[in-house]
């Protein structure tokens, strides 16, 4: 591929041609100034993308979504998502978009997902956007895990879009371009069931085994051994997290997908309790620093904090599984149903 050559540039639309109830065609915001500041090229290679394409200005507008390819349908995703022990039946893709469907050289097919490109019809009050901090970020974050070998989305590049973001101050806005498996996620099914179109569900579960179990069409039961297929994936992820001290600051259902690849990995933390002080609370927001939410166990003990720190409120007496975590200087909460004692 040259750079000239930007029709051997092929991005599928599967996931908006079989399942156009869960994507809102979309285009993303036009970024005023984009700067490509670090490009994955050894996973540009894999996709079979030329790097020197994706540095020239055509390129680094396709990263941003500025540019589509022929064959590419640019969609918002619809999912439904526990969040913190709260039901929320409409989240989806509030500042990404799925550009399309990719083949990498090993004939394995992908997604490429673009994050902070701009509002959608699922933002809310949102404004849709990114800052490079946060961006940054997850690119070390899921390489590095990539490394380590752990399932992880991949990232391809960022751009800063040449825009300024209002968060707490002004801040440089930027997109990241990821790559995964699919962002087909545990919200997806949940959306899906809600609707009550028992087809749609359907869909979407022939669509995730032909993607990730095919091995799962042969069953006797198919649809039950892609939920064994889908557990075990999670469950393999988890511990792997687990052999590293590795913590996700918002394992939701919007955010963990059915092929056992995190989203959202800006807004995790690596830790090691070795090395960090008991009172550490493993959370990130994906656009401040680290916010105190924690979880303690109906026995009120916590393995990272000292039993003190775990107290029962008015709403625990009467639901037992909330537990509020307290401190001198203010208050955090997390409703979450609790795992074993420990």
């Amino acid at each position: 591929m040259t750079a000239a050559a930007e029709s051997t540039v092929t991005i599928d639309g599967r996931f908006a041609r079989e399942l156009p109830e869960l994507a809102v065609p979309w285009q993303a915001e036009e970024a005023p100034g984009p700067e490509l500041l670090v490009l994955n090229e050894a996973l540009a290679k894999d996709l079979d993308l030329d790097p020197e394409y994706l540095r020239n200005l055509e390129g680094v507008r396709l990263l941003v979504g500025n540019h589509v390819p022929d064959g590419a349908t640019p969609v918002a995703q619809a999912y439904a998502g526990h969040q913190f022990g709260g039901y929320s039946p409409l989240l989806g893709d509030g500042r990404a978009l799925l550009m399309g469907e990719v083949t990498d050289r090993a004939g394995r097919v992908v997604d490429i997902h673009l994050k902070g490109s701009g509002r959608t019809p699922f933002a809310r009050a949102g404004d849709g956007r990114a800052v490079l901090g946060p961006m940054l970020r997850e690119y070390l974050i899921s390489e590095s895990m990539h490394a380590l070998r752990i399932p992880t989305t991949r990232s391809l590049a960022v751009v800063a879009t040449g825009r300024q973001v209002r968060r707490s101050t002004m801040l440089p806005g930027a997109v990241l371009a990821r790559v995964a498996g699919s962002h087909l996620r545990v919200g997806s099914f949940q959306y899906a069931r809600a609707t009550e179109n028992m087809d749609l569900l359907k869909r979407l579960a022939d669509h995730a085994i032909s993607r990730h179990y095919p091995q799962d069409a042969e069953a006797e039961n198919p649809y039950l051994a892609l939920l064994s297929s889908v557990g075990a994936a999670q469950a393999a992820l988890v511990a792997r997290w687990m052999l590293v001290g590795f913590v996700h600051g918002v394992m939701n259902t919007d955010n963990m997908t059915i092929s056992g690849e995190p989203s959202t990995t800006a807004r995790v933390r690596s830790w090691t309790r070795s090395i960090l002080p008991p009172s550490t609370v493993p959370s990130t927001s994906a656009d401040a620093m680290p916010t105190p939410i924690s979880l303690c166990w109906p026995n009120g003990t916590l393995p990272a904090l000292p039993r003190p720190y775990c107290r029962s409120s008015t709403r625990t007496r009467r639901r037992p599984w909330l537990w509020q975590w307290r401190r001198s200087a203010g208050s955090a909460k997390t409703i979450a149903k609790p795992g074993p004692k420990v």
